[in-house]
């Protein structure tokens, strides 16, 4: 039946569920990389582990990655959950139909989303377990988007429809969902083509809705801006809209169409254009801060880590600018097709071959390459220092600094947990002075 989420269990041999010491057998002779292979360059092996998938009949579809989980989704709609610092398997679910296109998960703290068909699943993420299914009005044409209120979900006839969170629940609860779905819906945004980024939310922009204006000086109050959320659309144009009013913001437009999702850091908005650029776009007011022209259109995400925005143009090699500035800070990497992590120390990048190029990050110079052929499947890993790759059939490995037993959050540092502090190891005493001692 359409929408039966069904979990699967270690004891069901046909899903390939496989111990680890025996999938490694299911890779046909594949190897992983040696240790010391990676000693080389200070790196290790944190943990791999195979996810809940039946190699003769599908294989990985996407990747995806929280602060907490590591998300693998197979072409029949498995996904498995595992703890992205263990590797230890949390749960595995079969999501809609097998073969029904799905998007890549999205989270928050304690829910997952993902989108197969035209229905909505949201999991406890720790679990697995179902928390509601939504039906989508129009056929989806990216994956979710959340904040603390509202569900965002772009679809293909050029709408972004806002779903109020409580609202669902609610109706969930009714057993009303999926059949009164509609009734969630608190607003939709009709733009003239096909949405093709994912909403990005947590800008703000100053209320047109707020009288008057703060005295010259003065620091406006939290009430006088209103939070936006952002969205792309075929029609070239970038969007920025209220989340409770549905009022339009502003308005960017570039020459030729939107294709590549959004990168966004510390109030801006990385624009990747099929015009060959790249813009850096002040999510309060619109404005463009720079721009860089490419040879080429950019089909896939910019990532921004620190200072560092890496872009990959089609067939255009790897580039890495300056995020305040635009200007490139390395020389170009033509034969780098994919940014896949980065340390403190290193960039780690994807050639032609499948190889793991090593680069300095902070010249751009190749210390070396690892050879990760087989593990074909990436994850562009924008948040963490963790370097997270799978082969087709669901063997995944996580790659790590030497001894970095804590990662290093690059995206979203306030949500690194605190560390306790270990108290100092008690000290013997210092021994009694001896009075028969003769100084």
């Amino acid at each position: 039946m359409r929408g039966i989420i069904t979990i699967l269990t270690l004891s069901v041999a046909t899903a390939g569920v496989v111990a680890p010491a025996s999938a490694q057998s299911l890779q046909r002779g594949r190897v992983l990389p040696t240790a010391s292979e990676l000693a080389r360059f200070g790196l290790e092996r944190a943990w791999w582990a195979q996810a809940t998938i039946d190699p003769t009949r599908s294989t990985v579809r996407h990747m995806s990655l929280d602060e907490e989980n590591l998300y693998v989704q197979s072409t029949q709609g498995i996904v498995t959950a595992f703890d992205n610092e263990t590797g230890s398997r949390l749960w595995a679910s079969q999501l809609g139909r097998s073969h029904d296109p799905s998007f890549p998960i999205v989270t928050n703290t304690t829910r997952a989303l993902v989108v197969t068909g035209l229905t909505v699943y949201c999991l406890d993420k720790f679990s697995g377990e179902l928390v509601w299914k939504l039906n989508v009005p129009k056929q989806p044409s990216t994956r979710p988007s959340i904040d603390d209120e509202q569900l965002y979900i772009g679809t293909l006839d050029g709408s972004m429809f806002a779903f109020d969170l409580e609202r669902i629940q609610e109706l969930y609860n009714e057993n009303r969902l999926p059949q009164w779905s509609n009734n969630a819906i608190n607003w939709r945004f009709k733009t003239a083509r096909e949405i093709t980024t994912p909403a990005v939310t947590g800008g703000r922009v100053r209320s047109s809705r707020i009288p008057g204006s703060p005295s010259s000086g003065n620091v406006a109050p939290p009430e006088a801006f209103s939070r936006v959320v952002n969205f792309a659309s075929r029609d070239g144009s970038l969007y920025a809209v209220t989340t409770i009013q549905r009022d339009l913001s502003w308005q960017f437009e570039t020459d030729r169409p939107i294709s590549a999702p959004l990168g966004h850091s510390d109030g801006l908005l990385f624009l990747a254009s099929e015009d060959a650029s790249l813009y850096c776009i002040n999510s309060q007011n619109g404005r463009a801060l720079w721009r860089y022209v490419f040879g080429f259109p950019i089909r896939t995400a910019p990532r921004v880590v620190g200072d560092d925005v890496y872009v990959v143009p089609l067939r255009g090699g790897l580039y890495c600018l300056s995020k305040n500035s635009g200007v490139l800070k390395y020389p170009w990497r033509p034969e780098l097709n994919e940014f896949l992590a980065s340390t403190l120390e290193y960039t780690f990048a994807a050639d032609d071959l499948g190889n793991v190029a090593i680069l300095s990050r902070e010249n751009g110079g190749i210390l070396g390459f690892l050879p990760m052929r087989d593990f074909s499947v990436h994850l562009n890993n924008d948040r963490t220092d963790r370097l997270y790759m799978s082969t087709p059939s669901g063997l995944v490995v996580c790659i790590r600094r030497l001894g970095q037993e804590f990662p290093i959050y690059h995206k979203y540092p306030e949500r690194l947990p605190i560390l306790p502090e270990l108290a100092p190891e008690d000290t013997p005493p210092d021994p009694e002075p001896d009075p028969t001692a003769i100084n």
